[in-house]
């Protein structure tokens, strides 16, 4: 009886700690600064992004290039470690794709280490690149 009480109390603690990093949500906006000035990056929970920064808003459902609907989406993939991170950028009018892959990692619940490789299909292995980002959440 005694190892059945202690296997009910481990079971739910290990399974939280294991899980840990798939609780934290990219859903909301976040803000960075570098050296162009602060940027705004909004994930939304249907997997497209907005990215604002001081000259214009770009809309992840669709905004335009030369005449032509972008959107932009991302996608997660939390089981790998770092967590993978990609952005993809459809351009509808000349029905071209761009995946840009990346790495992210919480440091905390708002608190967001990304990298994304300026290349597409190029992924990052770590964030001791000077393109890491650190996003902090504030919405």
């Amino acid at each position: 009886m005694k190892k059945l009480v202690i296997a009910f109390l481990l079971i739910p603690l290990l399974s939280f700690t294991f899980s840990d990093r798939d609780t934290y949500d990219f859903v909301g906006k976040w803000e960075v600064e570098n050296e162009y000035g602060i940027l705004y990056f909004t994930f939304e929970k249907d997997g497209y992004f907005s990215f604002e920064d001081n000259r214009r808003f770009y809309n992840g459902k669709g905004f335009e290039v030369d005449g032509n609907k972008v959107t932009m989406q991302y996608s997660v993939d939390s089981k790998k470690n770092p967590m993978y991170f990609d952005l993809v950028l459809i351009n509808h009018g000349k029905n071209e794709e761009k995946t840009f892959l990346g790495i992210a990692e919480f440091v905390d619940k708002n608190i967001l280490r990304i990298n994304v490789g300026l290349l597409p299909n190029e992924r990052p292995t770590n964030f001791s690149d000077p393109r890491t980002m650190h996003l902090k959440r504030i919405e």
